[in-house]
């Protein structure tokens, strides 16, 4: 699967956001395994654009963003986080809110990303219900 317009094997070089968000947009889950390995790549605006796009596949992305958010690199945490956000905003409620509260044992989140794990375990279990304090 070519995932750039620039020939370069092995590196999604050149891949713009509207390029790599054609996949989520067209719900391609082929796209899964060929983009969870840039999730560990070194450039975190390369890790940022898988995750996002996997994020938009929804549900079925889930376990590679999983995966990268327990071996991946500290420095795209963030951005897996966001991946699993968008696939949780695409799920059931207990669907939802495991994820939630997978990204809930991280011990180190930026604050930006701790309140939308908030805000999301509130929407997927009602306030009510909510453990996420």
């Amino acid at each position: 699967m070519r995932l750039s317009a620039t020939p370069c094997p092995g590196r999604m070089v050149g891949c713009s956001s509207a390029s790599s968000a054609a996949f989520g947009v067209r719900k391609d889950t082929k796209a899964i395994e060929p983009l969870s390995r840039y999730l560990s790549d070194a450039d975190p605006t390369v890790a940022e654009a898988a995750a996002r796009t996997l994020g938009s596949l929804g549900g079925p992305a889930a376990p590679a963003l999983r995966k990268a958010l327990a071996t991946g690199p500290p420095a795209n945490l963030a951005a897996v986080c966001e991946g699993l956000f968008r696939c949780a905003e695409t799920l059931s409620g207990t669907e939802a809110a495991a994820i939630y509260d997978t990204v809930r044992t991280l011990k180190t989140l930026p604050p930006h990303v701790h309140e939308r794990r908030v805000v999301g375990a509130i929407r997927s279990r009602g306030r009510a219900e909510c453990r996420c304090c």
